[in-house]
């Protein structure tokens, strides 16, 4: 008798588990149990699995609501900001202070002519991942070599790339490639509103 075939019959005779509860089942090595402590087991493991996957998404609320939080101090203090060069040195300070990101750069185009520009205009969606050209590395402040890399391009309200914001770690993982990057997308949004606001300034 097929797998489906016993689990039609037992769907069609719902009484027989109730039944027979404790009919014996021979399991391997001679090991014999009933068949209602066997149903106990199979429910007790998938608790178990589902005791973990919920303690793995109560983990990732916290980890949105502290960003949340970093993004909300981070939209207060450009808020708050009169000058491009206000703008540029409360960011990095957050960056640094309250996400943990010393090793962050923002880099403004003085031309279209510059070679970053046309990078940053390709890039549709932040970058994340172990690589970034030498030119990309040089506009980190000064530490031990980065293992992961964010990139995301700072657009005026028409879309045109103006500038590239820079993020890197000693944690290969912080920016690993494939993670979701609607966090570093926000943070550009935020970015870009503030300095193209301040760009006369």
């Amino acid at each position: 008798m097929q797998e489906a075939q016993v689990r039609a019959w037992l769907q069609a005779n719902p009484d027989f588990v109730r039944e027979h509860a404790n009919l014996p089942i021979t399991l391997g090595e001679g090991k014999v149990l009933p068949l209602s402590q066997l149903q106990l087991k199979a429910w007790q493991g998938r608790v178990a699995q589902l005791g973990g996957e919920l303690g793995a998404l109560l983990e990732r609320a916290r980890e949105n609501e502290v960003l949340l939080g970093h993004l909300h101090r981070l939209a207060c203090l450009l808020a708050g900001a009169d000058s491009r060069e206000a703008c540029i040195r409360t960011s990095l300070a957050c960056f640094a202070d309250t996400f943990g990101l010393p090793r962050a750069a923002l880099y403004l185009f003085n031309a279209s002519s510059d070679p970053l520009a046309d990078y940053a205009e390709q890039l549709t969606e932040p970058y994340c991942g172990p690589y970034a050209s030498e030119r990309v590395i040089a506009l980190l402040p000064a530490g031990p070599a980065p293992e992961s890399f964010a990139l995301a391009a700072l657009r005026s309200p028409d879309g045109t790339a103006f500038g590239l914001a820079v993020f890197a770690s000693e944690d290969s993982g912080r920016f690993a490639a494939g993670v979701a990057t609607d966090y570093l997308a926000r943070i550009a949004e935020l970015l870009s509103a503030a300095l193209w606001r301040t760009r006369a300034s």
